[in-house]
């Protein structure tokens, strides 16, 4: 939850520590164990072995471990497209290069000077506090604000995360979706086609599932799969295997990618005839239409300036699409603001 608030609050820092606490919590029961399986043979406790054995099976699917997990990810993937957009990660360094940016060198000089005061006194702190009452060494923490995990590698850490999900709570499709956004941004496609393919399966085989029309259009529309960097072997994969979720069951081979395209599009179609047909569709599935309309190079200015959300509406879904609004077309557009009044009308 505190993790989550800063995530809200916007200070990244923070709440990838509060998720790299709780990750690391469950690496320390998972290495405790070893010392457990002496005891039990040792005292012959052979109910508490295997209950031990049990929890240990299934102690990366808790859903502490999912949610801090999931929530990571998240973040390191915005921090991978803030770096690729070349912003700062760090809101001292943004401040730091825009104020020395105006200053002159006497002020540049004194501010040094300054900084220099600081540290030390910082370090005279921690010198103070390094020992607690009894002379017993007090543990510090050199990163409070999570500065040094904004400065890791967003794919490697993801990635890192991502195979324990993938390993123990491959039945959850957020696990398939993460994954989905983190290969596809390090151009792994055959990954890419295995979360799809996975998140399918969970969908009921349905081409048209809410949770797997996005990544499929991405796939689809945006991935450069005719580049020439993409060995041929991998995408006679890819033209092979993606068939029958655009083509349903039995479906032969896509000879081109402008075949898999052609049949992407009719998957397209459908999504969009739905939207404009079901005035009853949840914001959960409006939002994931758009975007999946967005991945297909469609407008959807038009659909906006007339829609008005009859379905299910969840607060957290209508943040979701509020965001997804502002990005997209601005706070300042019609969508935004008649969405945003409904909003208001149904949590007052």
């Amino acid at each position: 939850a505190v993790g989550r608030s800063y995530y809200r609050q916007r200070n990244l820092g923070k709440a990838l520590k509060q998720f790299d606490h709780t990750v690391k919590h469950f690496a320390d029961i998972a290495e405790d164990q070893f010392d457990f399986h002496n005891y039990c043979l040792r005292k012959s406790t052979l109910k508490a072995y295997v209950a031990m054995l049990r929890m240990q099976e299934r102690l990366y699917s808790h859903k502490f471990y999912r949610r801090a997990a999931k929530d990571s990810i998240r973040i390191y993937v915005e921090l991978f497209d803030m770096k690729a957009r070349g912003e700062t990660t760090t809101a001292e360094k943004q401040n730091g290069e825009d104020g020395e940016a105006e200053m002159s060198a006497a002020e540049k000089k004194k501010l040094k000077h300054a900084q220099k005061r600081k540290a030390k006194a910082e370090e005279d702190k921690k010198a103070a506090t390094a020992t607690a009452a009894g002379g017993k060494p007090k543990k510090v923490d050199d990163d409070p604000d999570g500065e040094k995990l904004l400065e890791k590698d967003p794919m490697e850490e993801s990635t890192k995360l991502l195979k324990q999900l993938v390993l123990y709570a491959d039945a959850a499709p957020a696990t398939h979706i993460l994954t989905y956004e983190v290969m596809s941004r390090q151009n792994k496609w055959l990954h890419c086609l295995q979360a799809l393919l996975g998140l399918f399966e969970l969908s009921n085989r349905d081409p048209l599932h809410y949770k797997l029309v996005t990544p499929l259009a991405h796939f689809c529309f945006v991935a450069q799969l005719e580049d020439a960097a993409i060995p041929a072997p991998v995408r006679e994969v890819i033209l092979s295997e993606i068939a029958p979720v655009l083509g349903g069951a039995g479906a032969q081979p896509f000879k081109s990618v402008s075949d898999l395209r052609a049949a992407a599009s009719k998957v397209v179609d459908s999504v969009e005839q739905r939207l404009k047909s079901n005035k009853e569709l949840p914001v959960v599935e409006v939002l994931n239409g758009l975007k999946c309309l967005k991945n297909a190079g469609r407008d959807c200015s038009k659909f906006l300036e007339t829609w008005s959300p009859q379905g299910a509406i969840a607060l957290k879904e209508c943040n979701k699409l509020l965001k997804y609004l502002a990005s997209e077309y601005g706070k300042e557009s019609a969508a935004w603001g008649r969405f945003k009044t409904r909003c208001l009308e149904v949590f007052p």
